[in-house]
């Protein structure tokens, strides 16, 4: 289950932040093929694709239908973050152990001077 939680994750990233999603418009464009062999059976696919991809397209007043076609307008995409919860929480209880610790109170007068216990002290007067 996590797996396929995580390719599913993945698949709707990048149909959501890159040009794949025009792959699903793949069915508009058999479609609007297909009106167009309706009016003239001569047409191949090649010469439908040329029509609306690469040379001018002729005035038979489907300019709403043409710009419905993968890949015809431009669009923006922006970057999301994708979170993945897993799918299993590992959760460890331990009992709570308080402890409590005393810690000495040091004064300055307590600690040694190193000038005295050093071998080279400076002259006493």
């Amino acid at each position: 289950m996590g797996r396929l939680f995580t390719y599913i994750a993945i698949t709707v990233f990048f149909f959501s932040t890159t040009g794949l999603s025009q792959l699903f418009k793949l069915p508009v464009l058999v479609n609007h093929y297909l009106e167009h062999r309706e009016r003239d059976n001569r047409l191949d696919l090649l010469d439908f694709l040329s029509m609306h991809y690469w040379g001018q397209d002729i005035n038979d007043n489907d300019q709403d239908r043409d710009m419905q076609l993968p890949f015809k307008g431009v669009e923006q995409h922006s970057t999301a973050q994708v979170v993945l919860i897993p799918h299993q929480i590992v959760s460890i209880n331990r009992p709570a152990v308080m402890t409590h610790i005393n810690q000495p109170v040091f004064n300055d007068a307590d600690l040694s001077d190193p000038a005295l216990a050093s071998l080279f002290r400076p002259p006493r007067a």
